[in-house]
């Protein structure tokens, strides 16, 4: 028997009405109230662990339509092989589909299993505390009612033993004899520690069954919270190995995979490192090879300086369309477009081709790309590194200027003189000059074709007509022609 309970024994031992200070009863009822209340806790513990496992279940749901199967780019990576991006997405929306159907079977585990069990032993502590009220109540009835009549006994004796003691003399009713009287409390003594001593056993048992079932809801408590802890562990366990998969299935891809199975999928459309530079020279276009963007004649000449007097090197382009282009170099393509200077032969006035070994030639006219520069009409001279190239320029000018193309039907037109004119020609007045190119230029818009004017060896002008004398010393480089006006 526990040390705290000597005391109190010992004291209703020596009272004839003890006082039960709260009571017994009292103290277990309270007891099991707290124990109940011990295990709502743990209830509604459960309980919001479930709707967190549910909570979560719902919000897994979402995250696995993040990574939505299948994977709406699955056409840029590889399909085939399970090896790539698209397996490896497939696998993560799978693990996320399960993690989210682990977190409500966890919840479905913990309301099925667990707080039933907890609602269960809720449930046999409340019928508990009931089967305790009802034996106590029923006992403590007994002893209190027992008392009373005790108490009632030991007053009626007070008040007549001190009654007698106060009158010695006075008669005494025989049922009010001091000495009845305390045999009356002794008989009604004895009926209440019988009904005490029989209180006294049944508290004992049901103090001893007590602690019996306080042991049992500790014990269930304790198997509770491990049937808790293997489902939630358990789920967690899943998680991680399911997130341990998809990890280990990522560290398996192979870093340049995907590309290269890009590069076999579209290597009908990428750039073979392999595979040769472009060329503009394997380049074709419309109109590459017309008559009309292939120059007549093309090469280096030098051209003498307007302020200086000095000789420059250029390359110049004769096209069909009766320019001379003037380049700096033969690198127009990539460097420049545009010419440092344009003449349109049909106004320009091409000199004669000196005599060999000489090969220079002059051109007066303005410059087409109204350079600031050469805003003047000016002549310009020409020099090549030989006769033949001088003669191959101009014969070219002298073609496009007569409309005569090279690979095509030359239009009927007059003749042009390719011989050197002789010196009555070339002293021949400027009215004169007017007059055939006027006429030759009327007759080439007939036929529809510019033309060069003839110009006649044998011709002779009046000398009233120039105003220059003739000169013996007169060189052919100085003789001019007049081109046909268009």
């Amino acid at each position: 028997m526990s040390e705290q309970l000597k005391p109190a024994l010992s004291r209703h031992t020596t009272d004839p009405i003890p006082d039960d200070k709260g009571g017994i009863t009292e103290q277990f009822e309270q007891r099991l109230r707290a124990w109940k209340h011990v295990v709502k806790y743990l209830e509604e513990y459960v309980e919001a662990m479930a709707s967190l496992h549910k909570g979560v279940t719902k919000d897994y749901e979402k995250v696995a339509k993040i990574v939505g199967e299948p994977l709406k780019e699955a056409d840029s990576f590889d399909q085939q092989s399970g090896a790539g991006i698209t397996a490896l997405f497939t696998q993560l929306h799978t693990a996320t589909q399960g993690i989210s159907l682990s977190h409500a079977e966890a919840e479905k585990n913990l309301r099925t299993v667990v707080l039933v069990s907890l609602e269960k032993l809720h449930q046999e502590i409340k019928d508990k505390q009931k089967d305790l009220l009802g034996a106590a109540s029923k006992a403590s009835k007994s002893v209190t009612k027992a008392r009373e009549l005790t108490q009632k006994q030991l007053e009626l004796l007070g008040q007549h033993t001190a009654a007698a003691a106060s009158n010695s003399s006075a008669k005494v009713e025989p049922l009010y004899d001091p000495y009845l009287l305390k045999r009356g409390v002794l008989h009604r003594l004895h009926k209440q520690v019988a009904e005490e001593n029989g209180l006294r056993q049944d508290l004992l048992v049901v103090q001893d069954n007590f602690k019996r079932f306080e042991t049992y809801i500790v014990e269930t408590i304790q198997a509770t919270l491990n049937t808790l802890y293997s489902h939630v562990a358990g789920q967690a366990d899943k998680q991680k190995a399911v997130l341990g998969d998809v990890v280990a299935f990522a560290q398996r891809i192979v870093p340049d995979y995907e590309w290269n199975q890009f590069l076999v999928r579209h290597n009908d459309i990428l750039i073979d490192p392999n595979s040769p530079l472009r060329s503009v020279d394997a380049i074709t276009f419309p109109n590459q090879h017309h008559q009309y963007t292939i120059p007549v004649v093309d090469g280096h000449m030098q051209r003498k300086g307007k302020l200086l007097g000095r000789y420059t090197t250029y390359y110049y382009v004769v096209t069909a369309s009766k320019y001379l282009h003037e380049y700096k170099d033969n690198t127009d393509v990539t460097n420049e477009i545009e010419p440092e200077m344009s003449l349109y032969l049909p106004e320009c006035q091409i000199g004669g081709l000196s005599a060999s070994p000489a090969g220079k030639f002059t051109i007066s006219g303005k410059d087409a790309l109204k350079n600031k520069n050469l805003t003047q009409k000016h002549e310009f001279a020409f020099k090549a590194n030989s006769h033949e190239e001088a003669k191959r320029f101009h014969d070219a000018i002298q073609d496009v200027c007569a409309g005569r193309l090279p690979n095509a039907t030359p239009p009927v037109m007059s003749p042009i003189v390719s011989h050197p004119p002789s010196y009555e020609a070339s002293v021949q007045s400027p009215a004169a000059s007017r007059q055939n190119s006027t006429l030759d230029a009327t007759a080439a818009g007939s036929a529809g074709v510019a033309s060069a004017a003839a110009v006649d060896s044998k011709q002779t002008v009046p000398a009233t007509a120039s105003p220059v004398a003739p000169q013996a010393d007169k060189k052919v480089s100085d003789v001019t022609f007049q081109a046909p006006q268009k």
